[in-house]
């Protein structure tokens, strides 16, 4: 059986993440949005530069809608 890991993911609405913090709690593993239909997430690239410093893998993702364009 393989291990788990820890991970989460974050958008704008997460603007109180610190890398940090999250390692000190097993977060090694980082998902975060780049955008929400066609708007960018204003902290997409502050969140993955972060996380990379810090030493966690980033994955991204866009979260895509037709709902609001």
């Amino acid at each position: 059986m393989e291990k788990a890991f820890k991970g989460i993911d974050i958008s704008k609405h997460q603007a109180s993440y610190n890398p940090a913090t999250a390692m000190a709690q097993g977060v090694r593993h980082v998902v975060v949005r780049t955008n929400y239909a066609t708007t960018a997430d204003t902290l997409a690239a502050q969140f993955a530069k972060a996380a990379m410093e810090a030493g966690q893998q980033v994955w991204g993702y866009a979260f895509a809608t037709w709902h609001y364009t």
